[in-house]
């Protein structure tokens, strides 16, 4: 909604980078790995939304949108965009046109390789956005479907 040229905060999710959570080789991070979150994004109103993030314990972000969804072995597939200190104070702030019922994921992450810290997510614009963490799925290399193929294959000869 936009009020005297205001946009109001239509969502906040918070989060926390630790040395638990998964590693990616992130777009512009050469070899490095970085932490990172996933967050699956969604709004049921069409048009320019924008995703900020904060950080009260000095949390250098750095923030990548994709559409449908993120492999963390592929980054750069279905990456829409990626924003390191847009929002200021070293904080990402991503403006991008979301569709109405599409899915995007929002991959927080640092510019620092395997830092660590908590930071919050703003997002405004248009409509309502639905922010949920996710834990996405690899694709398998062929590598790796080569050997379960013929580890399924070993197991259905041994059953017969």
């Amino acid at each position: 909604m936009l009020i005297d040229d205001f946009f109001i905060l239509l969502a906040s999710f918070s989060g926390t980078l630790s040395s638990s959570s998964p590693t990616f080789v992130r777009p512009s991070g050469g070899s490095s790995l970085y932490y990172y979150q996933a967050i699956q994004t969604t709004t049921y109103t069409s048009g320019t939304y924008t995703l900020r993030s904060t950080s009260l314990t000095g949390l250098d972000t750095y923030g990548c949108l994709y559409s449908t969804s993120f492999d963390p072995t592929y980054p750069s597939g279905n990456l829409l965009t990626c924003d390191d200190d847009g929002g200021g104070s070293q904080q990402f702030l991503i403006n991008y046109y979301l569709s109405s019922g599409q899915t995007y994921i929002l991959v927080v992450t640092t510019y620092s390789s395997l830092a660590t810290g908590s930071y919050s997510i703003l997002a405004a614009g248009p409509g309502y956005v639905s922010m949920t963490a996710i834990t996405p799925t690899p694709t398998p290399t062929r590598e790796q479907n080569e050997i379960f193929s013929r580890f399924e294959y070993s197991a259905r000869d041994a059953c017969i």
